[in-house]
C-alpha cells in the first residue's frame, strides 16, 4: 500500500462538495420562495459581503455591512440570522455524511478499524505493548449545556432526515426518477427547517443536553447493532431476557410476599424496565421486541403456557411455607 493510496481522498472530497453545492442550491431556492424579497436581498448582501471580506479585508466594506445591519429592523435581522443558522446546520450534515474510507492496493474497500489492525500488524507491535496501551486508555463522556448547542429536538429530527436522505441518495443504483424524488423530499425538509423555531424557549440545562446526546447516540448504537456481531449478541441477550420477564407475575410475588413499605422499589423497577424497552426498540429499529427474531419470539410465547402456571404455583407454595413458618414461630 503506497502513501498515495492512504492520503488520497479526492473522491470523498468530490462527494462532499457535490452534496454541499446541491444543498446550497436547494436552500437558496427555498429562501427565495419562502421569504419576501427584502429579507432575501439582505441575506444575499450579508452572504456576499462576508465572503468578500474573508478573502480580502476591506474596512470600508466592513463599515457598510455593519451600518446596513444596524439600520435593518430587528425582525429582519432575526430572520437573517435564522437563515444562516439553518444553512450552517444543513452544511454540517453534508460534511458529516461522507465517511473517510481507505483503499488498499487492489482497490478493495477497507473500514477504518480494519486499516488500524493492518497497520499494527505491519508495524509488528507486540501483544504486550498493545495490552499496555489499552490498560492506560481512558474514555470519558463530556456533557455541556452551551447556548449554541440549544437546538430543539424538532430541528434535530429534521437534520437527521436530511442525513438519511443524503445517505439514500448516494446509492449508485438509484434510477433518475428516484433521485428526483429524494431531491423533492430534501427541498421539503429544508423548508420545514427554515420555518421551525430552532431554540428552546427556556434556558438549556445539562439534563437537556444529555437528552440531545442520547438522541445522537441512538444512531451510533443502531449502527453498532447492525455492524458489530459482539454488540448485536449483547443486545439480543438483553432483548430475550426482557421478553422472558413478566411484570405481571413479578407483581404477584411483590403483592403477596413483599413488605408493603418496600413496594415502591418495584414501581421503580417497572419504570426502568419500560425505559430500557423503549431504548432497545430504537437501537434495534423495530416496533416490538423480537420482531427481527420471529422463531425465537414464537418459541418464547409457547414457553409461557407452561412456565406461567409454575410461577403462580410457586407463589402459592411460598405463601404456604411462610404461613407454616409463622405458625411455628408463634407456637414456639
Amino acid at each position: 500500500m503506497s502513501t498515495h493510496d492512504i492520503t488520497s481522498f479526492d473522491s470523498e472530497d468530490a462527494e462532499l462538495r457535490a452534496n454541499i453545492r446541491r444543498l446550497v442550491d436547494m436552500f437558496g431556492d427555498t429562501v427565495s420562495n419562502l421569504l419576501n424579497e427584502e429579507i432575501y436581498d439582505l441575506i444575499e448582501y450579508v452572504r456576499v459581503s462576508t465572503r468578500t471580506l474573508r478573502e480580502s479585508p476591506n474596512p470600508e466594506m466592513r463599515g457598510e455591512l455593519i451600518k446596513k445591519l444596524d439600520e435593518s429592523s430587528l425582525w429582519m435581522v432575526i430572520r437573517t440570522v435564522g437563515a444562516f443558522t439553518s444553512y450552517f446546520h444543513i452544511a454540517n450534515v453534508a460534511e458529516q455524511h461522507p465517511r473517510i474510507e481507505f483503499k488498499g492496493a487492489a482497490g478493495a474497500r477497507q473500514e477504518w478499524l480494519e486499516e488500524v489492525f493492518a497497520r499494527v500488524r505491519e508495524a509488528k507491535i507486540s501483544k504486550e505493548e498493545i495490552g499496555n496501551v489499552i490498560d492506560r486508555l481512558e474514555v470519558r463522556t463530556l456533557y455541556t449545556a452551551h447556548p449554541t448547542e440549544a437546538a430543539c429536538l424538532s430541528i434535530l429530527s429534521k437534520l437527521r432526515r436530511v442525513g438519511e436522505m443524503l445517505n439514500e441518495r448516494s446509492n449508485p443504483r438509484l434510477w433518475e426518477s428516484e433521485i428526483r424524488r429524494i431531491n423533492r423530499r430534501l427541498s421539503e425538509v429544508i423548508e420545514e427547517i427554515l420555518q421551525t423555531d430552532e431554540l428552546r424557549p427556556t434556558r438549556p440545562e445539562p439534563a437537556s443536553e444529555a437528552r440531545n446526546i442520547m438522541y445522537y447516540m441512538e444512531d451510533v448504537l443502531a449502527e453498532m447493532n447492525r455492524e458489530w456481531a459482539l454488540f448485536n449478541t449483547l443486545i439480543s441477550n438483553v432483548e430475550m431476557t426482557l421478553v422472558k420477564s413478566s411484570m405481571e407475575i413479578a407483581g404477584r410475588y411483590v403483592d403477596t410476599l413483599v413488605d408493603p413499605s418496600l413496594i415502591h422499589i418495584f414501581e421503580d423497577i417497572k419504570e426502568e424496565r419500560n425505559k430500557t424497552i423503549n431504548e432497545l426498540l430504537r437501537i434495534t429499529e423495530q416496533e416490538n421486541l423480537l420482531d427481527h427474531q420471529l422463531v425465537l419470539k414464537r418459541t418464547l410465547a409457547v414457553r409461557e403456557y407452561y412456565v406461567d402456571p409454575l410461577n403462580y404455583l410457586q407463589v402459592s407454595l411460598l405463601l404456604s411455607i411462610n404461613g407454616v413458618a409463622a405458625g411455628l414461630k408463634n407456637t414456639g
